[in-house]
């Protein structure tokens, strides 16, 4: 699809959720404790030490636009 630029096997949107729970789950597990997530804002709700696992710090001089 990088190549030939045709849609892939299954949507990005599809691929970024079903990624998702397996992050989630292994957050679960380092923190030791249930989390709550809310899909509409792909966020931890109450859990500001899980939250900060969701991303890591980018190497410079790399970064997100914003």
């Amino acid at each position: 699809s990088v190549r030939s630029r045709a849609l892939t096997i299954a949507p990005a949107e599809v691929a970024h959720r079903s990624a998702s729970v397996g992050h989630l789950g292994v957050i679960a597990i380092e923190t030791g404790r249930t989390i709550t997530w809310d899909p509409a804002t792909e966020t931890l709700i109450g859990d500001p030490v899980a939250e900060r696992l969701l991303s890591s710090a980018y190497r410079k001089p790399y970064q997100v636009p914003a």
